[in-house]
């Protein structure tokens, strides 16, 4: 019989001794533990590496943007120069496209409900011919990928200035002299002070 098959009751190393008076609920407590353990250190590194994924994607996106600026305000006699940015503009926003990104700059376009959702109203201008809010200057593009926002966008928004074809911003209760603590809390002290001229 082949020695190799025989089976020999010599103490083998990689055992604890006391595992065989170990109760089994101990065992896999202990099993699930490092279990746990090894699936959080699982997921910590893969939360940073998904971090670097983003903040390389968003460096991307804002050097895009910062392309884009840089070839619509060049010298009209640097055509040339400004056509080889937009082509370079265009190949990064491809790049971008193929990983799922998206970059948010809508300069010009409505302020609509769907743009709150993206970009930060950062400041406003009041110009006298807008026919209602509108992006006038993206200061950071919004920038989205299949799993959701990655960073918010920020904007100057052009607003009707007062006056005719136009209304003035909304004011805030601070604006009118009064306070924060809403309508009914400013009433309130108006009638306490008719109350007192009265007296």
């Amino acid at each position: 019989m082949d020695r190799r098959l025989n089976v020999t009751d010599s103490w083998r190393p990689g055992g604890s001794d006391d595992l065989a008076d170990m109760p089994v609920v101990t065992l896999a407590w202990r099993a699930m533990h490092l279990e746990h353990e090894a699936l959080t250190e699982r997921r910590r590194k893969d939360s940073t590496e998904a971090d670097r994924r983003n903040r390389a994607l968003v460096g991307v996106a804002d050097e895009l943007h910062a392309l884009r600026r840089e070839a619509a305000g060049a010298d009209p006699d640097a055509e040339p120069a400004a056509r080889r940015l937009l082509d370079v503009a265009a190949r990064l926003q491809k790049l971008l496209a193929d990983a799922g990104v998206t970059v948010v700059a809508p300069e010009g376009e409505r302020y609509t409900d769907a743009l709150m959702e993206l970009i930060d109203n950062t400041a406003q201008v009041p110009v006298p011919e807008a026919d209602g809010p509108r992006v006038a200057e993206v200061l950071k593009p919004a920038v989205v990928d299949r799993s959701g926002v990655l960073r918010m966008g920020k904007a100057v928004i052009a607003v009707p200035a007062g006056g005719p074809g136009g209304s003035a911003p909304p004011q805030t209760p601070a604006d009118r002299g009064g306070s924060h603590r809403g309508p009914a809390a400013d009433q309130a002290d108006d009638t306490s002070a008719e109350t007192r001229q009265a007296e």
